[in-house]
């Protein structure tokens, strides 16, 4: 594959040559068919990402991890943050349109934009001081994950695509978020950003503005996010109570009980988080769907907020099907 670095990432289409065996250096026995799209994404100098969709059916799509197994000696590593924008929190305005018409009271929504220049936003809806996770509800809760790219001057293009967001303990039915992906404008020194599909079809609205009633809490550290947090999924009759734990190894449980009255949480989440930018505060994770364990692992970004309410984890991410959002307290 031949592709331009952005950032902590590189996209290509990957090439398969034939031909020209060795020994027999004919040229017009030498083709460069496309194998696929590849990706690499780097979450730090040590761990990555590398993403496949061929066009061959023997390989399909998929997604595997990348550990650095070694270093040459003498050698350094560093990731320069290359935010085109504001780096912080944001509050979310969420619009459902329907030909010309929008909503007539927008859902509310969290989100951040991390170093990186990657925006994580999750739309909640009016119910989600009590159920602070997006699940079923007879609504479609929405993943919004996207990036900023520089323009000239101040301004930068905001360029989102929607997940559907359907893991819940209760409900997992494929909901979609419907509509293509997003544009806005950014200007560095006023956040602002709307982002729309066509009117004429249905889709959401996000607006994005910063946030004025929260701060991230930075510096993070593994001593600082080892706990046991409280989470409340909002199923399609009923809340579910659930915890979210976080070990001092990065080890991380999302329990759920099959009964309200069982003692014991089995982890319906499993995996992992590592710190990224912890003087930024952020996070990354990877979760495993404990009963889908063929299905690709929800990876994304995650932070704590501070408000005079208390601390709250924040966690949004994906896999290629669907989006997670949690929030515990």
């Amino acid at each position: 594959m031949d592709g331009q670095v952005q950032g902590r990432r590189i996209e290509a289409t990957a090439k398969a040559p034939r031909g020209l065996r060795f020994g027999s250096f004919d040229r017009s026995d030498f083709s460069t068919p496309d194998w696929g799209s590849v990706s690499i994404d780097f979450d730090d100098c040590n761990n990555g990402v590398l993403s496949w969709n061929s066009v061959l059916p023997e390989f399909g799509s998929g997604t595997t991890d990348l550990r650095r197994l070694t270093r040459i000696e003498g050698s350094h590593c560093v990731l320069e943050a290359d935010a085109p924008g504001p780096v912080g929190l944001v509050d979310v305005s969420v619009d459902s349109y329907t030909g010309p018409f929008a909503s007539e009271w927008p859902d509310d929504g969290i989100g951040a934009i991390d170093p990186d220049g990657r925006i994580w936003a999750l739309e909640t809806g009016d119910w989600f001081e009590q159920s602070p996770m997006a699940g079923f509800n007879g609504e479609i809760p929405c993943v919004a994950l996207g990036s900023l790219e520089r323009l000239e001057g101040d301004a930068a293009l905001a360029q989102l695509g929607a997940m559907s967001n359907n893991w819940t303990a209760s409900e997992r039915a494929n909901h979609n978020c419907m509509g293509t992906p997003y544009q806005g404008i950014v200007n560095a020194n006023l956040f602002h950003v709307q982002v729309s599909a066509s009117p004429t079809q249905y889709h959401r609205r996000w607006r994005m503005s910063p946030r004025a009633n929260a701060t991230l809490l930075a510096p993070l550290s593994m001593e600082v996010l080892v706990r046991d947090y409280q989470v409340s999924l909002r199923g399609s009759a009923s809340n579910v109570d659930v915890s979210l734990s976080i070990q001092a190894d990065g080890q991380v449980c999302l329990g759920s009980k099959q009964r309200a009255s069982d003692p014991v949480l089995a982890c319906g989440l499993h995996g992992r988080i590592w710190l990224t930018d912890p003087q930024a505060g952020f996070f990354n994770f990877e979760l495993a769907d404990v009963q889908r364990p063929h299905a690709s692992p929800y990876r994304g970004r995650g932070w704590i907020e501070s408000r005079k309410e208390g601390e709250r984890l924040i966690l949004i991410g994906q896999n290629p099907a669907r989006g997670l959002g949690v929030v515990a307290r």
